[in-house]
């Protein structure tokens, strides 16, 4: 007679886990690319390319909100309000739009289902 139990194991059996995995990647991923776009927008500021005094650039963030959206501006998140010149300056240099386009490169999506490939299968 042929036993006929099948036991399944293993983190994807357990929605509680994959819901936990799958949270943690995206919020991890969020951060990272806040990161990279705050970092991005500031390295196209320099002298002769929109810094002058500094302040608009030190005012650039890149934060995850919640869970499930993240903010790179030119200080509404951190300070509460805008840097006045900052629409101006990028409709001359286009900083955060480049910045976006470099995001975008990254194909998020594709790397965010791969590490959650990877830490269903326990890698």
């Amino acid at each position: 007679m042929v036993n006929s139990d099948v036991q399944l194991k293993g983190t994807i059996f357990n929605p509680r886990k994959v819901e936990k995995i799958i949270g943690e990647e995206i919020e991890g991923m969020l951060d990272e690319a806040s990161m990279f776009g705050e970092t991005a927008v500031k390295s196209q500021l320099f002298p002769g390319h929109g810094l002058v005094t500094g302040y608009l650039r030190e005012s650039v963030s890149g934060v995850r909100v919640d869970s499930l959206h993240a903010v790179i501006d030119a200080g509404e998140v951190t300070q509460g309000k805008n840097v006045v010149y900052a629409s101006f300056i990028e409709s001359l240099y286009n900083m955060f739009h480049n910045s976006w386009k470099l995001i975008q490169r990254k194909n998020l999506p594709k790397l965010l289902r791969t590490r959650i490939a990877g830490r269903l299968n326990g890698r």
